[in-house]
């Protein structure tokens, strides 16, 4: 089997890559806040040696990429990501047809709803790989003025003005209603990103088979949380921007343009993913 393990650095291993002084001097001082990274980098760091060596003992072939460097994934039979739900997420943007099995490098400061092990218990799974639950997850396609993008989206898209203090004025059209409006942004997410930053705006945990979009217009006092099949904006905003899966993937909308949103490929995940989700809805109640 050849498998892609793709990780994440550390922020107290990117801090000390940096070519500002200051950064590298307050990594030296010793406060308490570097203290507490250093011992993060730590356990990542272990995290990642567990989780290869677990793959060396079931004789993958393995290649081994930090995830800033994945582009597309092709010619591989797994996809291995040692981090947290933002590693796997960056990585599953360049993922279509290949299954993808999360490691969560630190649980004491990440969920990882997309993580089905940790480094302790990751040997055990992949023993038992072909038996292992699997769940099938929708993503987004998100298109500009008809040009498909070529980043799926697993968890949520932000259109907003590219000053985050600045208003968004967009034109929205959905499910034949059609709305002018001046907000923070327009914030959409698919069913299993409805745990995530939307979930924190007040919005809706959804079922994982849920192929609607769910929508909010941020920064708009009593703007309810909607749902659609399909979406699309006019962006009347001279520098907007969208945000796919966090801050690494920025792509530029100029006035005018039309964004669309709609289903897209699914990706295939090791593991029980809405019996977390589901472990963790109860939990909030």
């Amino acid at each position: 089997m050849k498998v892609l393990l793709a990780y994440k650095k550390s922020v107290f291993e990117l801090y000390g890559q940096s070519p500002d002084d200051e950064v590298r001097a307050f990594l030296a001082s010793g406060h308490e806040s570097v203290q507490w990274l250093e011992r993060s980098h730590e356990v990542q760091a272990e995290s990642r040696r567990r989780v290869e060596e677990a793959l060396g003992r079931e004789d993958f072939d393995v290649d081994v990429i930090h995830r800033g460097d994945v582009t597309e994934v092709r010619g591989y039979d797994l996809v291995v990501t040692v981090g947290g739900d933002g590693t796997f997420l960056d990585v599953a943007r360049g993922v279509i047809d290949t299954p993808m099995l999360g490691v969560n490098s630190d649980p004491s400061t990440s969920v990882g709803f997309f993580c089905a092990a940790t480094a302790l218990d990751v040997g055990a799974l992949l023993a038992r790989l072909d038996d292992a639950p699997r769940t099938t997850v929708g993503r987004l396609r998100v298109a500009v003025n008809g040009e498909v993008l070529p980043q799926p989206v697993l968890n949520d898209v932000l259109l907003a003005h590219a000053n985050a203090a600045a208003v968004t004025r967009l034109r929205l059209e959905s499910d034949g209603e059609v709305q002018s409006l001046k907000s923070s942004g327009l914030l959409a997410a698919t069913a299993a990103g409805s745990t995530g930053w939307i979930y924190q705006e007040g919005g809706e945990p959804m079922a994982l088979d849920d192929t609607r979009i769910q929508y909010h217009v941020r920064g708009v006092r009593g703007e309810p949380f909607r749902f659609a099949e399909q979406l699309a904006v006019r962006s009347l905003t001279r520098q907007a921007q969208l945000f796919l899966d966090g801050a690494h993937f920025v792509h530029p909308v100029t006035l005018g343009s039309v964004v669309t949103f709609e289903r897209g490929p699914s990706v295939t995940v090791i593991g029980d993913i809405e019996s977390k989700r589901a472990a963790w809805r109860a939990a909030q109640a």
